[in-house]
């Protein structure tokens, strides 16, 4: 992300940058549902956005899925009134469609690596420890599935793409009990999308949502950490309490500076948006297609979320690796 800032700042172009969080901030105001700036309901940021809209040329927007799909509905017609071209640069997970691979993913998995490291020491320092890592993942569980392979440390890999059950011969806590009978300890990754069937109201009772339009998960670190626990203080057949770290390691591995593919990758992307801005291309996101670098519309990239095939190769790979079996019936 930092990178990206820093490479429009040296194209000399007069141009409007924000990032998720301030377009984020901007969303919430009642501007984003009127389209007309209100002095008691707009933030300081809203304010200052709209008092520059008209001067603006270009608008350059960047950060999370919820912004490159903000970019391609009124959130910012009001705000671009005046500009030649709006073009959304995506900072997103991999659980976007048709690219080949997005800016700062291999950063998180290189530094989600560290953390399933941390967990694998707890686990292995103390009596019946179980190391538990949450990982960013709302919709899809790249980052976990590719740690985890990575890093060869895990036992169980946890993803919104394969469902799990808790109870049963083969449930979750059950293969625990096994991985522990056997290693004396064991070493949990979770995506924070996994398991939300388990944590959301089965009462057909709406789900929350947050201002973004997103469902609003629920932590399934917490959930997990107590009902493992709660199982292995409980249950006659688990050999006892365990010892169980969990780790959240989601702002620290936001906020860790890119890696050198990743830095270079943020660059290249800059400059092609401020090329397809100049070209006057509007409502599209820069990004790698088939080793090429292409404009593509955000209404395409954001129809459908990428998603980990629970029948493909690399997520059949790491269950062979980890040696880990279906969790549920």
């Amino acid at each position: 992300m930092h990178c990206f800032a820093l490479s429009l700042m040296f194209t000399g172009t007069d141009m409007a940058l924000f990032t998720a969080s301030q377009t984020m901030e901007f969303q919430k105001s009642k501007f984003w549902e009127s389209g007309m700036a209100s002095e008691g309901s707009m933030s300081m940021l809203s304010n200052r956005m709209c008092s520059h809209a008209k001067r603006w040329r270009e608008l350059i927007c960047m950060g999370a899925p919820c912004l490159a799909q903000a970019a391609g509905v009124p959130i910012l017609k009001p705000l671009s009134r005046g500009c030649r071209s709006g073009v959304s640069a995506c900072s997103l997970s991999l659980e976007v469609m048709e690219m080949d691979h997005t800016f700062g993913f291999q950063t998180a998995v290189e530094e989600a690596q560290r953390s399933l490291l941390a967990a694998k020491v707890e686990a292995t320092s103390g009596l019946r420890g179980i190391g538990l890592v949450k990982l960013m993942g709302r919709q899809s569980g790249f980052i976990a599935m590719q740690a985890s392979l990575a890093s060869g440390l895990v036992d169980i890999c946890l993803i919104p793409e394969e469902p799990f059950d808790l109870e049963g011969d083969h449930g979750l806590l059950a293969y625990i009990e096994r991985v522990m009978a056997y290693k004396g300890h064991c070493v949990l990754c979770c995506a924070e999308g996994a398991g939300q069937n388990l944590l959301q109201p089965q009462d057909g009772s709406p789900r929350e949502l947050d201002p973004s339009g997103n469902v609003k998960l629920k932590d399934i670190g917490i959930f997990l950490k107590h009902k493992i626990r709660q199982h292995f203080a409980t249950s006659p057949t688990a050999g006892g309490p365990v010892d169980l770290k969990l780790i959240d390691p989601t702002y620290m591995i936001r906020t860790i500076e890119s890696g050198q593919q990743d830095s270079i990758y943020c660059k290249v992307l800059a400059h092609s948006a401020v090329d397809a801005a100049f070209a006057g291309y509007t409502g599209i996101c820069v990004a790698q297609v088939n080793t090429h670098f292409a404009m593509l519309p955000i209404p395409v990239i954001t129809k459908y979320p990428r998603r980990v095939d629970p029948l493909g190769k690399p997520w059949t790979r790491l269950k062979a690796d980890v040696q880990q079996p279906p969790l549920h019936k």
